[in-house]
């Protein structure tokens, strides 16, 4: 299981892939989502893909690592907020790396 650990100012820091060790987040790029899961406001420019995906009605859009197609989480519209959208990612499927 990956661990994110870290937090919002934390540009040293970097959360990984866990399934190929790929850079997807920089610490100065975390959110407080105020639900616990690690939350981003942007991803490394090129490692991820949103991917559109429509259940029941309901249009969803995952987000998967660039390099090995690992999904990692999806895009969470959170309204009138400056930031917001949210790429909210399971903590499962990211490492962490300090600089």
């Amino acid at each position: 299981m990956g661990k994110a650990t870290g937090g919002k100012g934390n540009g040293g820091m970097g959360y990984v892939c866990a399934g190929c060790g790929s850079l997807l987040f920089r610490g100065d790029a975390a959110a407080d989502s105020r639900t616990g899961r690690p939350t981003f406001t942007e991803a490394v420019e090129g490692s991820v893909e949103l991917v559109p995906y429509t259940r029941n009605g309901t249009n969803l859009t995952f987000i998967r690592c660039r390099r090995c197609g690992r999904l990692i989480g999806q895009l969470a519209d959170e309204g009138s907020d400056r930031h917001a959208i949210r790429l909210c990612v399971n903590c499962g499927a990211l490492g962490f790396e300090q600089k």
